[in-house]
């Protein structure tokens, strides 16, 4: 599924230059009938730790006597998950746009049976 759905969203990805990656199977979890559902905070872990160890880096860096050039670490300010069946068919639209500068985190409700609920959401697509 994946295989057909990366082509729309990689080109996305190159029309508003973000970076896209790929991940196959399940990241956390190795007992059998780990849910995928469960990569999403991990993938989040991921970038949180690697922004953290670029800002280092770019510190570290901004301490010593040569200035020459620029990092290679990428920061991320926002990272959009999709699931493998989720793909961008507007590809003028800036995602970006879902998620007000207030907010942490986007995802779509699965229903509207409690408005008040939190755990009734449809977690293939998130926007941290």
């Amino acid at each position: 599924m994946t295989d057909i759905s990366q082509t729309t969203n990689i080109a996305y990805a190159w029309k508003h230059r973000v970076d896209f990656a790929r991940m196959n199977g399940v990241a956390y979890g190795s007992r059998k009938g780990a849910d995928a559902t469960y990569n999403k905070p991990y993938i989040l872990k991921t970038v949180l730790d690697a922004n953290l160890a670029a800002a280092k880096s770019k510190k570290k860096k901004s301490n010593t006597a040569s200035k020459k050039g620029t990092s290679s670490t990428m920061m991320y300010d926002a990272v959009l998950v999709l699931d493998s069946d989720a793909l961008i068919v507007d590809l003028d639209f800036d995602a970006l746009e879902l998620l007000p500068e207030t907010y942490l985190l986007a995802a779509e409700k699965a229903s509207v049976v409690d408005t008040n609920s939190t755990w009734d959401i449809n977690a293939g697509v998130t926007l941290w």
